[in-house]
């Protein structure tokens, strides 16, 4: 018999040092709604690796040159084909 992990959580520290990504973008991502909220309130709120992966994306996508806008359309796209 096996038994699935947990969901490995972060905290926002965790996130950024994982992802390389300062705490301001990552808030920023959240409140364009490029990454989703975190989980809970204030020092209590975690990440989970659906949040590690969006923020690798975009970081990825960034880097090889596409805007924060076309990044958007293309996740609210592939959310819209339930490939999220």
């Amino acid at each position: 018999m096996t038994s699935l992990a947990p969901d490995p959580t972060f905290d926002l520290d965790e996130l950024c040092r994982l992802t390389g990504v300062p705490k301001r973008t990552v808030r920023y991502y959240m409140q364009i709604g490029l990454v989703d909220r975190a989980i809970g309130e204030t020092r209590a709120a975690y990440y989970t690796g659906r949040h590690l992966h969006q923020l690798l994306r975009i970081r990825e996508l960034s880097a090889a040159g596409v805007s924060l806008e076309r990044i958007a359309a293309f996740e609210q796209n592939m959310l819209n084909r339930g490939r999220i």
